[in-house]
């Protein structure tokens, strides 16, 4: 059974879920429009190491890279003499961030006409969803996310009748969210196609 104080953790613990989401869309945007603008040089070379690079990220799971980077990606740096730490939470945002750079990239890259910065909000909104959704699997390394926080509480209850309340709530609220992102970028297009 679903208690106040259980909906309220797992609604903190969704946060991190959208904090993770919004940060790694930020991120990889910023740097596939940095990538895209290297794949469109006029340099052979960038041109090139552009388009390697793109292919590269657009074609690594993310889940495999939340496993292997907390194993290769060191924990802290030096940084002019600086101990520069990295958390799980900085580790995930990185992972999940590779693969919006190589999609981002790629709409960057064919940016012209109308119909293309149409198909840019599409695009975004179902990876924005497709991100939330990935962002659960950060558990493994470490993040306090929804599905961690309901997956602890129904193991330490050890009740059958606890699976599908606390599941069904986990599930509500990326339904709810992913409808709510709908709507969003819906408003943006509207208002970008009357301008």
């Amino acid at each position: 059974m679903m208690t106040w104080p259980l909906s309220i953790a797992l609604f903190c613990a969704f946060r991190w879920n959208l904090l993770l989401t919004v940060e790694s869309m930020l991120v990889g945007s910023l740097l596939g429009y940095l990538l895209a603008r290297m794949m469109n040089s006029y340099i052979k070379a960038f041109h090139a190491l552009g388009t390697v690079v793109n292919r590269c990220f657009c074609y690594l799971p993310s889940y495999v890279l939340l496993i292997v980077f907390p194993n290769i990606f060191p924990q802290k740096i030096m940084l002019l003499g600086w101990p520069l730490r990295f958390s799980p939470m900085s580790i995930a945002m990185i992972a999940l961030s590779i693969p919006v750079i190589g999609l981002s990239s790629r709409l960057w890259a064919k940016t012209g006409t109308k119909k293309m910065k149409y198909q840019h909000y599409i695009f975004y909104r179902q990876y924005f969803i497709v991100i939330l959704m990935a962002s659960v699997t950060s558990s493994v390394i470490g993040v306090p996310e929804i599905l961690a926080t309901a997956n602890t509480y129904v193991a330490s209850v050890a009740r059958q009748s606890a699976f599908f309340p606390v599941y069904g709530f986990v599930c509500g609220c990326f339904m709810t969210t992913a409808i709510l992102i709908r709507v969003f970028f819906r408003l943006c297009v509207e208002r970008v196609s009357h301008k």
